[in-house]
């Protein structure tokens, strides 16, 4: 007579197969459980949402007020004793600032430069402004300014720097003439250039 064979694994086999379906359910309940946050989480953060959309809401309603309160205030400031508002326009028109007139323009680039110094000794300064680029129909070229010429001195003052040059081009000279002192090729020549307006 045959012997049977011995069924333990079947039983292990079983065995495994339970455990595996616990730890299935196990794997289940903790994805329930972070669901489950996670939907908590959704919740508050609309909650949070809504009441922030609420505070802006009060926010802006309450600063549009304020708005509307001071405006109220200055109209009242700036009625006059009679009981009679000031205009809007004439509110508006003192508070501008008066327009300021063009300054002075020749029409020329320049730079400074240091003079040679056999030059400087010559013509009492030991810099000036080489001109670099002459605007078409300005009023540098009108007068005769070349670019590689270096103007010395402007109305008397030394020019060592662009400065020097603007602040003889005030407002009140646009349409003067003013003399320019010029070095070309080694030389000094008087030169005469009536201010232009800057555009």
């Amino acid at each position: 007579m045959k012997e049977r064979a011995p069924r333990e694994p079947a039983v292990r086999a079983k065995e495994v197969a339970r455990d595996v379906a616990e730890g299935a359910r196990e794997a289940t309940r903790a994805f329930d459980e972070v669901t489950k946050s996670a939907q908590g989480a959704t919740r508050a953060f609309a909650e949070a949402t809504r009441g922030a959309a609420r505070k802006g809401g009060e926010a802006a309603s309450g600063a549009r007020k304020a708005m509307k309160d001071t405006t109220r205030e200055v109209a009242r400031g700036a009625a006059k004793p009679g009981g009679k508002k000031s205009p809007a326009s004439t509110e508006a028109t003192s508070t501008k600032a008066p327009a300021q007139a063009p300054s002075g323009y020749l029409g020329m680039g320049a730079f400074p430069v240091r003079l040679p110094e056999k030059l400087a000794k010559t013509h009492g300064t030991q810099s000036g402004l080489k001109v670099a680029s002459v605007e078409p129909d300005g009023p540098a070229e009108e007068a005769g300014l070349h670019p590689g010429d270096t103007l010395l001195t402007l109305e008397g003052q030394p020019l060592r720097e662009v400065d020097d040059l603007v602040a003889q081009l005030p407002p009140e000279r646009v349409g003067q003439t003013v003399h320019a002192k010029v070095l070309r090729a080694g030389a000094a020549r008087d030169i005469d250039l009536t201010v232009g307006a800057h555009p």
